[in-house]
């Protein structure tokens, strides 16, 4: 039976952070990778990358890495998503003008970090990064004119095609979530308690003052399906009423 492991963050050398593998799975499961010649202490490497590299060569299973080893461009790529949560849900009106403003804005905020992140390692989503602001370079100038209702169009193309990537980029499935209550509410961040219609999706990052709600009076459930249930519920709500 394979063995699995995850990369999380070690104890630095100095100022330099470094990397250790957990091992997931079997009876040394919580335990961390050794080398028998190094003694008990666990193995550290450099980066995410050349642990998990060193893991497959030797014949690990790799686990999904801690987030917090994430390279700062797919934290930017995934905080996108989250702060656009509104294309997620297939039927939410999204106003033109207002995204407009909202992208220019994050853009115009991003663009020096993802310049800095393609002038290092340039990886899949420093890659991404760089395709949004080449496809929506107009909107970083307030100057020129952009139509609202083609962008709402063309950046949920974007998104879309983006999110079909997303798996591969985090290493993890990437899925739209939405929290419950307990009496089927749905959380938003701008209403508190409400209708899943007007509810916060959100990939990694609960929103604040959700984190701060009393554990065990929410759960974490998927967006897609939660909107697939609704819709069941409605028809079947039309068909008894026909």
């Amino acid at each position: 039976m394979p063995v699995i492991v995850k990369a999380v963050p070690g104890t630095p050398y100095g100022n330099e952070p470094r990397v250790r593998l957990r091992i997931e799975s079997g009876y040394r499961a919580g335990s961390y990778v050794v080398f028998p010649s190094a003694g008990e202490h666990p193995v550290h490497w450099m980066s995410r990358n050349a642990a998990e590299a060193w893991a497959r060569d030797t014949g690990y299973t790799v686990a999904p890495a801690d987030p917090a080893l994430e390279p700062a461009s797919v934290k930017l790529l995934v905080s996108l998503f989250e702060t656009f949560n509104d294309f997620q849900f297939e039927h939410r009106c999204i106003g033109g003008a207002e995204l407009v403003e909202s992208l220019g804005e994050w853009l115009r905020q991003h663009a020096p970090l993802i310049s800095q992140l393609l002038a290092g390692e340039r990886d899949a989503a420093a890659l991404k990064l760089d395709d949004l602001l080449c496809t929506f370079h107009a909107l970083q100038s307030t100057s020129e004119e952009v139509s609202g209702g083609d962008l709402v169009d063309q950046f949920g193309a974007w998104l879309a095609a983006a999110a079909a990537e997303m798996p591969d980029i985090t290493g993890a499935p990437f899925v739209g979530k939405v929290a419950r209550s307990s009496n089927g509410l749905y959380w938003s961040s701008r209403q508190g308690w409400g209708d899943l219609e007007d509810a916060t999706a959100y990939f990694r990052t609960v929103p604040d003052r959700l984190a701060s709600c009393e554990p065990g009076t929410w759960t974490e459930v998927e967006l897609v399906a939660e909107e697939f249930g609704q819709a069941e519920r409605w028809v079947a709500t039309d068909t008894i009423r026909g």
